[in-house]
């Protein structure tokens, strides 16, 4: 009733899932978002701080989990806080993975409009990726799974790739100075870097599926890495090849940065178009991650079969997506997004952890079977 028939996967498969869902929205925005805030070159420095606290979130994660071998967040929180607040937990996961879901839609509508199909209405765009989004949605984990493993090395070869072809408009001194006003300001800026880190919690629901789940620290630590290595570099050679200043006027600063490629003898143009179908795919991955575990937890809450459930959300998640009235309103939900994606990553996990070790709360019945298992 509450799931799909899940098999197990691999610590493998969870590192590059887990990579995916992070790496969506934030890699065309990041550059601007974390440059306006912070107001210095050092935005690279702010990505390794993100990343080093990322860490702690995925530790933290993964030790709650572990503590309930075979159950996801939805399932072990009522053990560690009782049905009522455990509710309110997993409805607040619920509603946050609808809206960054809603989010998603917009801002890919956002980005199809201003480089693809400028003419196509919006509405249009915003439906088209919620349907198809939701077909794919509806094989459930092993599907996700698979696109995610499939996509993984397009996507490293293309965003590495941009960043060969563009070496050449790169400054170094565009960097500098580092760390003029000190540490400070980086500290004070920190949560703007949050929104394109999001994702580190899918740990929370994913482990409970994984073969060999204590041995996944190593792989999602190395995961987290990657990651942070790809934002570093991102925003080291926009900000190195544009300025700060103009990174900062521009809506879209990961896509002007690949607009700059030229190939000698004009073999070809217009590279960003690569880019960006690449970005959709891996907007997709991130969607069917957040629709997948929203309509899991309504699914779990209330006793609902899963598949309609996803059908259902198509209507709430357009109405949501339609709500911004324009690009400024959509970037004030991602900042809102970036905040409570702290708590569901950090915060929260943060407070069952020390919460299951006080009370000594954990999975008695998983630790019977599994001693009964080995003896």
């Amino acid at each position: 009733m509450g799931s799909l028939p899940i098999p197990f996967i691999s610590t493998y498969h969870l590192t590059i899932t887990f990579v995916s869902t992070i790496i969506g929205v934030g890699i065309l925005t990041l550059p601007r978002v974390a440059g306006e805030k912070l107001g210095t070159p050092d935005v690279w420095i702010e990505v390794i701080l993100s990343g080093i606290i990322s860490f702690l979130a995925v530790c933290i994660c993964l030790y709650l989990s572990n503590r309930f071998p075979q159950e996801t967040l939805y399932h072990y929180n009522k053990r560690i806080v009782g049905k009522i607040l455990g509710a309110v937990i997993s409805l607040l996961y619920i509603v946050h993975y609808l809206f960054y879901s809603a989010y998603e839609a917009r801002v890919q509508a956002e980005a199809v409009r201003h480089y693809l199909l400028d003419q196509t209405p919006i509405e249009v765009t915003i439906l088209a990726f919620l349907l198809v989004g939701v077909y794919l949605t509806t094989g459930g984990l092993p599907a996700i799974v698979r696109i995610s493993v499939f996509y993984f090395p397009i996507t490293l070869v293309i965003i590495f790739s941009i960043v060969l072809l563009n070496w050449q408009n790169f400054k170094l001194d565009n960097l500098r100075p580092v760390m003029e006003f000190g540490p400070l300001p980086l500290a004070s800026s920190l949560l703007s870097t949050s929104q394109a880190f999001s994702g580190v919690e899918v740990v929370l629901f994913f482990l409970a599926y994984t073969k060999e789940a204590r041995k996944a620290l190593r792989p999602l630590l190395l995961g987290t890495a990657l990651v942070t290595l790809i934002y570093m570099i991102t925003v080291m050679m926009v900000i190195g090849s544009l300025t700060l200043e103009e990174t900062k006027t521009l809506t879209w600063p990961t896509m002007e940065f690949v607009k700059q490629i030229e190939f000698p003898g004009a073999f070809f143009e217009h590279f960003e178009i690569f880019f960006i179908s690449i970005w959709l795919l891996n907007m997709f991955t991130t969607f069917f991650v957040d629709l997948y575990l929203a309509s899991f937890g309504i699914s779990l809450l209330f006793g609902w079969n899963i598949r309609p459930v996803m059908l259902g959300l198509v209507p709430v998640l357009y109405v949501i997506a339609s709500l911004p009235k324009d690009l400024n309103e959509v970037m004030r939900l991602s900042n809102l997004l970036g905040t409570t994606s702290v708590f569901a990553s950090l915060v929260i996990p943060g407070v069952l952890l020390f919460l299951s070790v006080l009370l000594g709360k954990r999975n008695d019945n998983s630790r019977m079977a599994k001693a009964g298992k080995e003896g």
